[in-house]
């Protein structure tokens, strides 16, 4: 080795020797390569930091080999970028290297390029630095804050950080967001101004005394309103501020939790609500309360009992049962003390007597109540409650007592009711049913009267509790039996009417069979009377068929066989009058009586026949317009209307069921008569109207046989010479004439077809009058269908 040869060279190598050294003694390895004659220099301490033993020949190739896998391309990307002659920025890389004994180790590589005056790379040299404590401690350092910050957002508890006196929001995690209805836009502002509707509330000024104090918060079950997708929403919340510290020891910030305790409140709310329920059902109820206390031999009573006891509110066991009824005393001792053991559940229930000292009163008390055990199974506490059910007790008493004499009542009314069944015509019997496999196979009898007694000659001892099959086996083959399964399964009742012939019985009966809860009642009638009666009535019904036949005949004689011989008679004399009149001289005048009393009895007869007709009933199926009927009628009256110059207005009428023709007649009757019952030089006036009225608004003497809920109101109003009303229902009989034949022309036979033809419609007709007043007929016709009214009006 050659000398240095100056001073100045000495210095150098000393300096250099002085920076190896401490170089060594920080641990630093250090290299150096020589571009340009391609020789390297590697340190121990650099061959040591990647894993190679002192004497290891180094090449790039084995350096790379002990770069740790995942940093390899990266260490090669980051040398071949240090060898760029176009890069001029300094060499620096951190990577994980591979020791001899398989650890990793974490080490800093630094250098420099050197360039000569043609700016061409000429040495490579730098440092390598073992930095693993302070990766690990980076990696840890990271690690704790990623912790941290996954505590902070993924609490369940509510966070923010506030910054500084204004107060600036710096980290908040997603459930404070929710409580306050916002989003992370507000980090970085004011709180103020993100929660302006919070500034003037309790919340605010505990944040200065923090701030200021340092001193923790805590606000337990704090109620909070805010906005949440424009609604307002409310919470409760345990807040807690905590001042935060730098590394000075100076407050700069605060850490608010809000822990969300609203169901917590909610429920403390509903025991609150079930608490006062109770309190409100004890007061309700009027329950006193008590509390025994075995450790302590004490008594609590609440004021209700001490109110029904007249003593304090506290006692001693030895005087707890000084207010209960000495007749009643020993039991509740021996019940209270099995109640405070184990064995009996802790389960108390007694009725008792207590009397107050004060006034005497006495109470029944209905008390219960649990004792409750420690772990060794002692009684530590029993707690019950009592009623008072004096008044309850007494109602009992009273009940009890109404009871027996209701049942006394009923016993006798049974014996009445039998009473009554056994004077009853009618066979009464009851019976239950008998059922095999869900099916009813038989009934058994119950009970039944004297008359079914005698109706199945048999007494009720023989009777009740047989089957019916056994003692009525006509039942089954005449159906009968069948029908009563029927009404019993389906609680429609049955009525028949059946001729009965078996063990002697024998006639006619009216069977009524009807359920009475799950059993059988039957009545039996005997209508063996009545059906002779309607055999009878039959006969009858032959007989008038039989004379309304005859009738019939008789009409149509009168109509053929008689009035042939009078025409005969009218012809002939009106021959002798054509032909022999001047001949027969005053014998004309009788001739005239004849002719004139021929044509008085052809009317006489008309009339008959037309009133047999009418009084022949006929089915009234037919809808009949009153309006088109008195259209007709005025054709027929066309002459005397013309000749009388009569004036008739006939209002709207309805339509009815009816027979056209009878209704004819009705109306030509009424008009005839006052047409010819008019007063002289007096122009006949005939007014038709029609309303409906209600059944109840029917006068008193009307009374029809057809009831109907409406009925149609029709008065034929004149102005003619009117009659006495004593005469009102006289003129509706058969030849009934108030006047000589000399003055109006008739038979009386007119009104009596129009009373006819009104009954056979089911109506009444009626007449009011004043001499010279004129006559009013009122007819008075049942609503068949209101539906089909053309009458408006009702009333």
């Amino acid at each position: 080795m050659n000398q240095p040869t100056n001073s100045v060279e000495r210095d150098m190598i000393a300096e250099n020797e002085q920076l190896r050294f401490a170089l060594q003694a920080a641990g630093v390895g250090t290299w150096d390569f020589n571009l340009v004659t391609g020789q390297v220099e590697w340190s121990r301490i650099c061959k040591q930091l990647f894993g190679l033993l002192p004497d290891t020949q180094v090449s790039v190739t084995v350096l790379l080999s002990q770069v740790h896998p995942d940093d390899r391309e990266r260490v090669a990307k980051a040398n071949a970028l240090a060898l760029n002659p176009l890069n001029y920025e300094d060499h620096n890389i951190i990577f994980r290297t591979l020791n001899q004994e398989g650890t990793l180790r974490w080490v800093q590589a630094k250098g420099k390029t050197i360039r000569d005056e043609q700016g061409r790379l000429t040495r490579f040299s730098g440092i390598v630095q073992d930095v693993t404590q302070t990766m690990v401690a980076k990696e840890k350092l990271e690690e704790s804050e990623l912790f941290s910050q996954n505590v902070f957002f993924n609490s369940p508890v509510a966070k923010v950080v506030l910054i500084g006196e204004h107060f600036r929001i710096r980290t908040i995690n997603e459930k404070m967001l929710e409580i306050l209805g916002c989003d992370a836009s507000v980090i970085g502002r004011p709180y103020a101004e993100v929660l302006p509707s919070l500034v003037h509330t309790s919340l605010l000024n505990p944040l200065r005394r923090v701030l200021e104090t340092g001193e923790t918060y805590y606000r337990p079950e704090e109620k909070v309103t805010s906005s949440r997708c424009g609604q307002s929403t409310t919470g409760y919340y345990n807040y807690t501020y905590k001042a935060l510290y730098n590394t000075a020891s100076e407050i700069y910030g605060i850490m608010v939790t809000a822990t969300d305790v609203a169901q917590q409140v909610l429920v403390r709310q509903q025991l609150e609500e079930v608490q006062e329920s109770l309190r409100s059902a004890i007061e309700l109820a009027e329950l006193g309360t008590w509390i025994i206390n075995p450790t302590t031999g004490k008594t609590h009573y609440s004021h209700r009992l001490h109110g029904w006891f007249g003593s304090g509110n506290e006692d001693g066991l030895d005087t707890a049962f000084d207010p209960i009824h000495e007749k009643d005393r020993p039991r509740i001792q021996a019940a209270i003390a099995h109640a405070l053991t184990p064995e009996s559940g802790g389960v108390y229930r007694a009725e008792y007597t207590v009397v107050n000292k004060n006034t005497g009163q006495e109470r029944i008390l209905h008390s219960q109540g649990r004792t409750y055990f420690n772990e060794q199974g002692k009684p530590v506490r029993m707690v019950g409650m009592s009623q008072d059910v004096t008044q309850q007790r007494q109602l009992q008493q009273e009940l009890a007592f109404q009871v027996e004499q209701r049942t006394q009542a009923l016993l006798e009314a049974k014996n009445n009711l039998q009473s009554i069944m056994d004077s009853a015509p009618m066979a009464i019997m009851f019976f239950s049913p008998i059922r095999e496999a869900g099916r009813i196979v038989d009934f058994v009898w119950v009970n039944l009267n004297k008359t079914a007694e005698e109706l199945n000659r048999r007494s009720a001892e023989e009777l009740i509790g047989h089957r019916m099959l056994e003692v009525t086996p006509y039942t089954q083959s005449t159906e009968l039996f069948g029908r009563y399964v029927d009404v019993v399964e389906t609680g429609i009742p049955f009525q028949t009417e059946r001729e009965l012939e078996d063990h002697g019985l024998q006639g006619w009966y009216a069977i009524t069979a009807v359920r009475r809860e799950d059993g059988l009642t039957l009545t039996a009638l005997d209508i063996s009377e009545r059906k002779r009666a309607e055999l009878q009535v039959k006969a009858t019904l032959a007989d008038l068929q039989r004379s309304n036949a005859n009738l019939e005949q008789f009409a149509y004689v009168a109509s053929h066989d008689l009035q042939e011989p009078l025409r005969k008679i009218q012809a002939f004399g009106d021959v002798l009058l054509a032909q022999y009149g001047p001949q027969l001289g005053g014998g004309i005048d009788y001739l005239q009586r004849m002719q004139s009393a021929a044509s008085r009895l052809s009317v006489l007869i008309k009339d008959l026949l037309a009133f047999s007709r009418i009084s022949t009933h006929r089915e009234l199926n037919t809808w009949v317009s009153l309006n088109e009927v008195i259209q007709t009628v005025l054709l027929d009256l066309e002459v005397g209307i013309s000749e009388t110059n009569a004036q008739i207005k006939v209002a709207e009428l309805p339509v009815i069921r009816g027979d056209a023709s009878q209704l004819g007649q009705l109306f030509l009757n009424l008009f005839s008569n006052a047409i010819k019952f008019r007063q002289a030089d007096t122009t006949p006036r005939i007014r038709v109207t029609c309303r409906t009225l209600a059944n109840s608004q029917l006068p008193a003497s009307v009374k029809p046989i057809h009831l109907s809920a409406l009925y149609y109101l029709i008065e034929v109003t004149d102005n003619g010479i009117g009659f006495e009303q004593k005469y009102a229902e006289r003129i509706f009989q058969v030849f009934q004439r108030l006047h000589g034949k000399s003055h109006y022309a008739g038979t009386g036979i007119g009104l009596a077809i129009c009373a006819r033809v009104v009954a056979n419609h089911n109506g009444i007709i009626r007449a009011t009058s004043e001499p010279g007043s004129g006559a009013t007929f009122e007819i008075y016709l049942p609503v068949a269908e209101p539906s089909t009214d053309r009458i408006p009006d009702v009333g």
